[in-house]
């Protein structure tokens, strides 16, 4: 997939070119197409498809399952107080 090059003013000039249509790619699958200065394809950890902060679900998304286990018996603690 090839990048579209935008024309660019003379105050972003100093940023260097602007592609759009660049591919970023998911460790999920799931593939989109961003604006960026970056020319080539872009893969990502978690996007807004799998990432537990958009689906809103627990998911272990890094190795420090700890965290999510400490922030789960937080959360299920606040729950309790709160009824």
């Amino acid at each position: 997939m090839t990048s579209d090059v935008i024309e660019v003013a003379a105050k972003d000039s100093k940023h260097g070119a602007f592609y759009s249509n660049v591919p970023v790619t998911c460790l999920c699958g799931n593939t989109f197409t961003i604006s960026t200065t970056k020319p080539d394809p872009i893969n990502i950890e978690a996007c807004p498809q799998c990432h537990s902060a958009y689906i809103k679900e627990a998911k272990v998304v890094s190795s420090s399952w700890w965290r999510l286990n400490k922030f789960n018996a937080r959360l299920k603690k606040s729950q309790l107080l709160n009824k």
